[in-house]
Order: C-alpha cells, then structure tokens, then sequence
C-alpha cells in the first residue's frame, strides 16, 4: 500500500504540474493573440493617422505658399534686393511655422537661392540648405514633393550620427501661375512626432527610420540596443521586448503623401502589452 500510495501522489503531482503548464501556455497564447489583434488594429490607425498628418503639413505649406505678402515680397526681390525685403520675407515665415509645428521653413527662388528661413533646430543655415535643395529642384519643376532627409546636428563632424527630417516642398506661383520659387517645410522625426501621432488614441509606438528607433510615445528608453532595435524597426516583423513591461510589437511602413519614390519610409511600429 505504501508504494500504491507513494505513486499515487507522484501521478496528482504530476498531473498537477501538466495542468499548471498547459494553463500558463493557454494563457500565454491567448494573451499573444488578443495582443497581436490589438497591434494590428493600432498600426492601421497609425498609418492613417501618418498619412492625415503629412497630408496637413502640405496643406498648411500651400496655404502659406499663397499668401500675397510672400508672393509680393519675393517679385520685389527679383528687381530690388534688399535685406529689409529679406527681413519682411523671414517674418512672414514666423506665424505657419509657430503655428503649425514645423521644424523649419526655407523659400528658396527659382534660382536656387535662399530668399528666407526659420528652424528649431540645432544645425546651421548651410545644412539646411544643402539639405532640403535637392527637393526644392523637384517643386521647382512644378511637383509638390514630401521625403525624409537626413541631416548632420550642430558640432558633428563626423556625420555618423544625424537626425531625420520629414520634408515637403510647394511651388510658389504668382497669380498667372509663373514660378517663384519653392516653400520647404519640414518635422523632426522625434518623440514630439511620435506623440502627435499617438495623441488621439493614447497608444504606444515607435518611429524608426533605417533601422533605428527615433521617436517613441507613451513608451521607456529601457530596455533598448542596437539589435533590439533592428529587429522592431523591420517592416512587417512582429516581435516581443522587454521593457518596463514586457510587450508583443508591429512594424508596418507609413506611405507620406507625395512621397518621392527614393526616399526612406518611415516605419510604424505599433506596441501592446502582454498580459
């Protein structure tokens, strides 16, 4: 009997253990997928919202573009330049770019000089330009144009180590429709975008741009290197990391309006907590 007994109780126990990990595997996957649906459902909101957002930012800098102070300021330029006409060009400048939320805002004339620009950022006038004048050629040739550029920050002289900047550029015309120039406009890809972009649904999210994660919302630094990040930052990829909580993520690439088609997307990447 005492052997009986002793068997017995290994059998529950073992049956125990079977049950208690069948359970937590039950669970585990459960939870993986009602996360995997929620990802999935959030990276199709974000990339609409991408989307509206960039599709506003050349609406804004059409707008802009038409404003009859800068359209007048720059046909006086043609015949009398001046730096008062130059200062008046530049203030016209401080309210969309204030207003709306961009990084920076260059008119460029149709040839090729920089009549006027505003920036938040920490690079010099000559970056920015030679930066964004390759897409002001594109608006000069009569196209609206968006793509994301990389630009090297003040003080870095290796340029290994930049920012990116999403771009739009608008042509400027008089009211017959002749070129003036371009309005360029761009966004730092950085956390403030990435919170704008998860503002409406409070969702956590990444924005990652060639491999690298450059913007976060609603989401820690911990647990991030340079590996975890090539993995989340591939498109299509689904993934799970260790962070403050460990969550299932999803990679999907956001398509900008007028978007060049050499330019680097941006990947969206959408994260959901394991429960």
């Amino acid at each position: 009997w005492g052997k009986l007994i002793v068997l017995a109780t290994f059998i529950l126990l073992l049956c125990m253990l079977l049950f208690v990990l069948l359970s937590w595997y039950l669970l585990t996957f459960y939870s993986e997928h009602e996360a995997r649906n929620t990802a999935q459902s959030q990276l199709f909101q974000i990339k609409q919202e991408y989307q509206l957002y960039t599709a506003t930012l050349r609406d804004e800098l059409h707008r802009t573009s038409a404003n009859t102070a800068i359209i007048n300021t720059i046909i006086a330029m043609q015949s009398s330049p001046s730096q008062a006409l130059r200062d008046h060009l530049q203030n016209q400048l401080i309210q969309p770019l204030t207003g709306n939320h961009f990084s920076l805002l260059v008119i460029v004339s149709k040839n090729q000089q920089v009549l006027a620009q505003l920036n938040t950022m920490n690079t010099s006038s000559q970056t920015i330009a030679s930066t964004l004048m390759p897409l002001a050629d594109k608006a000069l040739q009569g196209q609206i144009i968006s793509s994301l550029q990389k630009y090297s920050r003040a003080g870095n002289k290796s340029g290994t180590a930049g920012q990116w900047l999403f771009s739009v550029a608008v042509p400027i015309r008089d009211s017959h429709g002749y070129m003036l120039g371009t309005l360029l406009g761009g966004q730092v890809i950085d956390d403030t975008l990435a919170q704008t972009l998860a503002q409406k649904t409070g969702m956590s999210l990444f924005l990652c741009v060639e491999g690298q994660i450059e913007g976060r919302a609603n989401l820690s630094a911990q647990g991030f290197h340079a590996q975890s990040n090539q993995k989340l930052c591939t498109a299509g990829a689904s993934n799970t990391w260790n962070g403050s909580q460990r969550s299932l993520t999803l990679a999907g690439t956001g398509l900008a309006v007028n978007q060049a088609p050499q330019s680097p997307s941006l990947i969206l990447v959408a994260s959901e907590p394991l429960y």
